[in-house]
């Protein structure tokens, strides 16, 4: 058990600073679409039937909705980027510390990256620290 764990928060480490890379190109390119200048095309976009959207109004007032959703996730994104740092920090840090207090925060940041491997890890250690 105390392999797997060594090498499920290794994977979770690896996974969660993948994760952290995709997220940032992914907000960069939602806060470049809510950005002013990008209002024109997506207006043009709904008034050739390009785009399609689900809130009502003029074409202007769904465009700036779209960009409020947008700016939303780009930050929510940036939050998430946070997280998956600090998700592999605290995975590699817990890799060879193998303590129950960095395995507990280990499965806390797994589960509020989204990045489950650290959380069976952290699972998988505190087994095998039981054993011990």
């Amino acid at each position: 058990m105390r392999t797997a764990s060594k090498i499920l928060l290794l994977v979770g480490g690896i996974v969660s600073f993948i994760t952290a890379f995709t997220l940032f190109i992914v907000s960069i390119v939602f806060l470049v679409c809510s950005a002013p200048e990008a209002k024109e095309s997506i207006v043009e976009g709904i008034n050739n039937g390009t785009i399609t959207s689900s809130f009502t109004g003029t074409p202007v007032e769904q465009a700036e909705k779209i960009q409020a959703l947008f700016a939303i996730l780009g930050i929510v994104f940036i939050i998430w980027v946070f997280l998956c740092i600090a998700n592999g920090v605290l995975a590699l840090i817990g890799r060879s510390k193998q303590n129950k207090p960095m395995l507990i925060i280990n499965i806390v940041f797994g589960i509020l990256s989204c990045v489950t491997i650290n959380f069976v890890g952290g699972i998988f250690g505190l087994i095998a620290n039981l054993r011990e």
